[in-house]
């Protein structure tokens, strides 16, 4: 039987400064201790390498004043030893209460946040009259952290007149109108952004961006029964911004299917709308094991949502699509966007639709199946 003895040993390793730390080792028994002909082969060569902390610099924004309400930060970077930026975390928090309004994590050398201006703007607008503090670090190639460099802005900026808008309901073509007047002040209005929530405004989706002043605006995806409320937000060059939330009012007492750019081909069917709603989970199965007297049941994630949709077609009514107008929005490509008297607004994929009529009759009977998708 052999024996074994195991032993970890510990000594401290004293550096000069900054550079590469190799070292061996040998270790004797009690056959020749301290002797060249009992000491064991040298280890293989292990090392580190001792590099200074990054140092960082906020460059922008600067100490004071800030009179724009869209935050870009920037940032120098040092490392004595030559070790490149590998990395930088970004915060911005609103000094009044401690709440974040912005916090990033960049990749690489980049040394400006955003990297250029992004659609989000909510994100990173800042408001007039309070007080934001900037924080940086940036990590070395070899991991190493630097200190956070900090700066705080008292922001303070003109803001651009409020835009007054107006909204208007098509029921012939199923869009809601907004129209976007710019009175004339200092800063002046440069763009428009036009903005949706059909949730009453716990979300928000673009309509559109980069409008000149006075601009008129078409939707085809609000509510056609119900309450759409409008974001608008007036830029100036600065930038700075100005903001009014209106709410527009549909009563339509048709179905609606709209495809193509903006879903603004959309077909009205008026006459006997029918709808049916049948929602599943494909992955739901059930199983029977031994030993259990009831199945069991598995659940998958995926969700399908189909609606049965029917409709009647009177020819002669300008208020009514027709056949070929059927013929044209099921053969475009892409989702459609449906609208219902109920308050529905859906995204779906569109099923071949039926169309049929008693012999000599003049209306026709529609039948589709529309199935959701993501939008």
């Amino acid at each position: 039987m052999e024996y074994h003895e195991h032993y970890e040993e510990q000594r401290p390793v004293v550096s000069a400064g900054a550079g590469r730390v190799e070292w061996q080792a040998r270790s004797w028994g009690s056959y020749k201790p301290g002797m060249e002909a009992g000491a064991s082969p040298w280890s293989a060569v292990s090392g580190f390498t001792v590099e200074n902390r990054p140092a960082v610099s906020v460059t922008a924004p600067g100490a004071g004043v800030f009179d724009r309400s869209k935050l870009s930060v920037e940032w120098s970077y040092l490392q004595e030893q030559g070790s490149g930026q590998a990395g930088a975390r970004i915060t911005v928090t609103d000094t009044a209460d401690g709440s974040v309004l912005d916090t990033a994590v960049v990749q690489g050398s980049v040394s400006r946040y955003p990297r250029a201006l992004v659609r989000s703007a909510v994100r990173r607008t800042v408001l007039d009259g309070h007080s934001y503090r900037v924080t940086v670090q940036a990590r070395s190639e070899s991991g190493l952290w630097s200190d956070t460099a900090t700066v705080t802005v008292q922001v303070k900026y003109a803001q651009p007149p409020v835009p007054v808008v107006s909204t208007s309901w098509d029921e012939q073509s199923g869009m809601m109108s907004v129209q976007i007047m710019n009175p004339a002040g200092e800063p002046e209005t440069v763009s428009n952004t036009v903005e949706r929530s059909v949730d009453g405004g716990s979300t928000w989706e673009l309509v559109a961006d980069g409008l000149p002043v006075q601009a008129t605006v078409t939707d085809s995806e609000c509510l056609s029964t119900g309450t759409t409320r409008y974001r608008v937000t007036a830029t100036s060059a600065l930038p700075s911004s100005s903001t009014v939330v209106v709410d527009a009012e549909a009563d339509s007492g048709a179905m609606w299917i709209g495809a193509g750019a903006g879903y603004a081909d959309a077909i009205r069917l008026p006459y006997n709308p029918e709808v049916s709603f049948t929602p599943s989970l494909p992955g739901r199965e059930t199983y029977r094991f031994a030993g259990r007297t009831m199945r069991v049941m598995v659940d998958g994630t995926g969700v399908d949502r189909s609606w049965q949709l029917a409709a009647r077609l009177i020819p002669g009514d300008d208020t009514n699509c027709t056949p070929r107008d059927v013929d044209r929005v099921a053969l475009t490509p892409g989702p459609v966007c449906y609208r219902n008297p109920d308050g529905v607004r859906i995204y779906a994929a569109m099923g071949s639709p039926t169309l049929k009529r008693g012999t000599g009759g003049v209306c026709w009977d529609i039948s589709c199946e529309l199935v959701e998708v993501e939008q």
